[in-house]
């Protein structure tokens, strides 16, 4: 099943997001403004629901991790090293993470 197109400005508000993640913990910890806390609550419960299909939790972990620094560095798949699922799979991961962090941020 093929999943719906995200639309572009809200893609790259979600990447956008994800990219300053480490100056928004350092912010919230200081200021505790509510919308970096939206921001990390999202991004926390988007990276617990990801790869549900895979059964072991350190494999799922480490995919997560990929998938995550992918996003915010901009590393394509082929320099991921090993990410133990294939290329499609890997980028459908990333779309459902994106997804589901605009959704819990209200985007979609």
């Amino acid at each position: 099943m093929r999943t719906k197109i995200i639309p572009t400005d809200v893609k790259q508000v979600s990447i956008q997001l994800l990219r300053g993640m480490d100056a928004r913990k350092q912010r919230y910890e200081k200021t505790r403004l509510p919308f970096d806390g939206q921001v990390l609550a999202a991004a926390a419960q988007a990276q617990n629901a990801l790869c549900g299909d895979i059964a072991d939790e350190t494999v799922r972990q480490t995919v997560t991790k990929k998938v995550v620094e992918s996003i915010c560095y901009s590393i394509p798949y082929l320099y991921m090293g090993e990410c133990y699922c294939d290329r499609d799979k890997f980028y459908r991961y990333r779309t459902d993470y994106l997804r589901r962090l605009a959704c819990h941020l209200g985007m979609l």
